[in-house]
Order: C-alpha cells, then sequence, then structure tokens
C-alpha cells in the first residue's frame, strides 16, 4: 500500500516552480519536461506550468480522473515507460 499525505494547496508542479526559481532561475517551465505515471502527478501535466509533459502508459489507467493529461504518452507502463522516453530522448540528442 502506498499512500501519498500533502496539504490540498501542495502539488508537484508547485514544488518543481520553487525548486526551478530558487536553484535554476535561468531555467524556464516551458523549457523543462515533465514526467509522471499517477493522479498525483496531474499538476505537471497542466500545459498552462509546464507544457512538455510525459505519461508513462499506465497513467491512461486514471485519464478519466484527470483534468490535464500528458502532452505524450509512453507505448510502455512503469520503468519500461521510462526507459523508453530515456531512449527517446538520447535518440534525439544524437539527430
Amino acid at each position: 500500500m502506498q499512500c501519498h499525505l500533502k496539504l490540498r494547496s501542495q502539488d508537484k508542479a508547485t514544488g518543481l516552480q520553487t525548486v526551478l526559481q530558487k536553484y535554476f532561475p535561468d531555467y524556464i517551465a516551458k523549457n523543462v519536461l515533465t514526467v509522471g505515471d499517477s493522479p498525483n502527478d496531474e499538476s505537471l501535466f497542466d500545459a498552462s506550468r509546464f507544457p512538455l509533459s510525459v505519461g508513462v502508459a499506465n497513467v491512461l489507467d486514471y485519464s478519466d480522473r484527470l483534468l490535464h493529461l500528458p502532452a505524450y504518452v509512453t507505448t510502455a507502463a512503469e520503468g519500461d515507460g521510462f526507459l523508453e522516453l530515456a531512449h527517446l530522448l538520447l535518440r534525439a540528442r544524437q539527430a
């Protein structure tokens, strides 16, 4: 069993924006790739905050419950989905 406890006002996108502002002020959200796999990652899929978002395939299991969906979804789920994304990024970098 897994459980995420947080205040209603907290979400991952807000946390990431805070980290970017404090530690990486030269980075802008529209150039940051976010990755997630479940409802607790939904704020990272909000295109108005982070337009470059990826969900691994199992995020589609929750699509009926999500207001924001990722811009791209891998064909593989879980760890294999992350590996798929890593391979795509490496290939794009070499091109």
